[in-house]
Formats: C-alpha cells, structure tokens, sequence
C-alpha cells in the first residue's frame, strides 16, 4: 500500500510500507547467505584445499621454491574476501534492523495521528465540551 505524505504545499512523498517490509527480508536473507550455511561452507572447502602451509598446499610445497610465496599470496586474498563477506554481513544486518526502525516509526506516528484525529473529532462533536478535553490519547503527552 503506498500513502502519500505532504510535509508542505509543495513537497509529497510516497511510503510503499510492503516494499520496505520485503526489503528487510531480502537483506536479512542475503545476510544469511553470506554468513551461514553454503556460501560460507565453499569458503571453508577452498581453505581446505590451499592447505594449513606451503608445505601442505596444492603449490608444490618444498619441492617448488615459490610455493610459500603462492600459497601466502593466496592465503591472503582468501582471507581478505572472507573478511570482507563478513563486513558486508555486518552492514546489510545494519540495513535491515535501520529500515525495521523507519517501519516501526512510521507506524507509531500514523497511530498517533489516528489518535489524535480521533480526539479532534470527538471534541468537535461534542457541544458539551468547551475545549476541556486535555486527556491525552497519544502517549505522547501535551
């Protein structure tokens, strides 16, 4: 459902509440993805392959004299990428639980808004009350 907000005359903005609420899934699946599970399993068979040292990797350990030197090369960009699939990790959990927040928020104030029309509305159809009602429907006090 997409509402139309107007902050002013001449600015409006639109909130597709659905989309954001599939984004949060899809982030946290992607997440997922590269954090747990398969994705992460292939990194661990490659690290087993390489080897735990040049001695023990597919580089030709003692026998050529450049395996070490490959096999740190490549240590190094496997742990460099596997680092930076964690970062990644880390910052689509962030993007996830940041855009839960806009959600949660944007709900709280249409609640309140709701209330808050509700309180006007009573209080202009009641002819009993003089502009008393000072009760505080919102929770978010006056």
């Amino acid at each position: 459902m997409v509402e139309q907000v107007n902050y002013d005359d001449t600015v409006a903005s639109h909130i597709d509440m659905a989309t954001l609420e599939k984004a949060t899934d899809w982030l946290t699946e992607f997440r997922r993805y590269l954090s747990e599970g398969t994705f992460v399993d292939e990194w661990a068979s490659i690290s087993r392959l390489m080897g735990s040292s040049a001695a023990s990797s597919p580089f030709g350990g003692q026998k050529v004299e450049v395996a070490g030197e490959l096999w740190n090369k490549h240590h190094q960009f496997l742990q460099a990428a596997i680092d930076s699939y964690k970062e990644i990790a880390r910052q689509l959990k962030d993007a996830a639980d940041g855009t839960r927040r806009v959600i949660e928020n944007y709900q709280a104030v249409e609640q309140r808004n709701a209330a808050n029309a509700q309180e006007i509305e009573r209080a202009l159809s009641d002819p009993n009350d003089k502009g008393n009602s000072t009760k505080d429907t919102t929770g978010g006090g006056y």
